[in-house]
């Protein structure tokens, strides 16, 4: 299995959005942690069962790059639609995972995540 750095993902959505997803060196993202319930409505509407922050955006939002989220419920293809639907709706990089099935990597979030659905 192939891994690419996040330097060069980030770069890759760049052209597949057509706008600057990087964040320059130094530079806080602050995360307005008033989004998080628009985050919530619009994972309902694409059938969310289950939604976990976890990352920087629940350690230290005010220094958070992106927003980090596992999901349940959303299957398939639509998780991504609704990651794109958010970050555009929102203006934020986001970044989401499917938390079925189950990894040590998903049962971590689930023991030190925020659970907001």
């Amino acid at each position: 299995m192939a891994f690419i750095s996040d330097s060069r993902c980030k770069a890759i959505l760049s052209l597949f959005y057509g706008k600057d997803v990087t964040a320059k060196e130094g530079e806080a993202m602050a995360f307005d942690p008033s989004k998080i319930e628009k985050i919530v409505q619009l994972a309902r509407t694409y059938g969310a069962t289950r939604l976990i922050l976890f990352g920087s955006a629940m350690d230290t939002p005010q220094t958070a790059r992106d927003v980090d989220i596992a999901c349940d419920g959303v299957p398939g293809w639509k998780l991504f639609e609704l990651a794109a639907k958010i970050e555009d709706e929102l203006d934020i990089p986001f970044d989401i995972i499917p938390l079925t099935p189950a990894t040590r990597f998903t049962q971590n979030i689930e023991k030190k995540g925020k659970v907001l659905l």
